[in-house]
């Protein structure tokens, strides 16, 4: 039987804006926020195996294993649907992990959907949202993309019209940012009634919606900029440099500022370069480009 291969890119995501209302009753916290995929983003190598066996190789080695997201998704579908099979990952690591930019959850996503492509599993979205789900909390948002309205802890995923596209720059500290900690030292104080992201959502509904006129907040970065000083000292950097405004992607460390057009996201990149900090220029996807394509 010859090889069934596909080759496919896991794009990174920005929360355009990010309200936490409070803490649920399971624990987790309830969110609004309207998430953006972007162009920086992992690049996976499925190939179909006649055995059963999941076997997935990363570029970035500490990535390997059975918590590897793509993992945990394949063998969620294989056991969800009793699909006999097998499949090799080999994922080329772009997205900065952790970094706030969804990286694994995008992984597992796009595992998902390209199983039920390759393995003829026929799933709807709404049931390949509803597993997604199960292995992370970002996920379900990648089933969809590129731009959505999310709510719950990140299961409720309403779809958006997608923005004219739009270069920024993602900015990397250098600070190793632990996401379970940043939610379990939230304060009261930090939690926002979900307006900003709702006004987002609808600003985007309307014809012509434009991510440069959007509200912003990311009801976490008050926290991770105290936590993590390196973060703070990144966004001031970015700020002597000429950014007009630098946010926070979800938990961070990452950090984006729009841009008027390409040129000035690669020169302002560069600009981040000489003084040592890691940075890509990258633009907003479109639906034409989203979610699955081939090389």
């Amino acid at each position: 039987m010859p090889e069934k291969q596909f080759v496919c890119f896991a794009p990174a995501k920005i929360n355009l804006t990010l309200d936490v209302l409070g803490k649920r009753e399971d624990g987790y916290h309830a969110l609004k926020s309207v998430m953006q995929a972007v162009s920086l983003r992992d690049i996976v190598t499925f190939t179909v195996l006649e055995s059963s066996d999941i076997i997935v190789a990363c570029s970035a080695a500490e990535l390997n294993g059975p918590d590897n997201l793509v993992y945990r998704a394949a063998e969620l579908l294989k056991h969800y649907t009793g699909y006999a099979g097998g499949v090799r990952a080999e994922i080329e690591k772009h997205i900065p992990a952790p970094g706030g930019l969804g990286g694994g959850s995008s992984d597992g996503a796009i595992t998902i959907l390209a199983l039920n492509h390759l393995w003829n599993l026929g799933l709807s979205y709404e049931i390949m949202a509803q597993l997604a789900a199960r292995i992370g909390s970002d996920t379900p948002f990648f089933i969809y993309g590129p731009t959505a309205f999310v709510a719950g802890r990140g299961e409720l995923v309403t779809p958006l019209p997608a923005p004219s596209e739009t270069w920024l720059v993602l900015i990397k500290p250098s600070a190793q940012v632990s996401t379970a900690r940043v939610f379990q030292t939230l304060a009261p104080a930090d939690y926002t009634d979900g307006s900003a992201s709702e006004s987002a959502a609808t600003a985007l509904r309307l014809a012509g919606g434009n991510v440069l006129d959007l509200p912003y907040i990311n009801a976490l970065e008050r926290g991770v900029m105290l936590q993590y000083p390196q973060v703070a000292e990144t966004r001031r950097i970015a700020l002597e440099l000429g950014a007009k405004h630098v946010r926070m992607s979800g938990s961070g460390p990452t950090l984006y500022t729009l841009c008027a057009s390409r040129e000035e996201a690669e020169h302002f990149s560069a600009a981040l370069a000489a003084r040592n900090i890691v940075a890509w220029a990258v633009k907003t996807l479109v639906a034409a480009e989203y979610p699955l394509h081939e090389i």
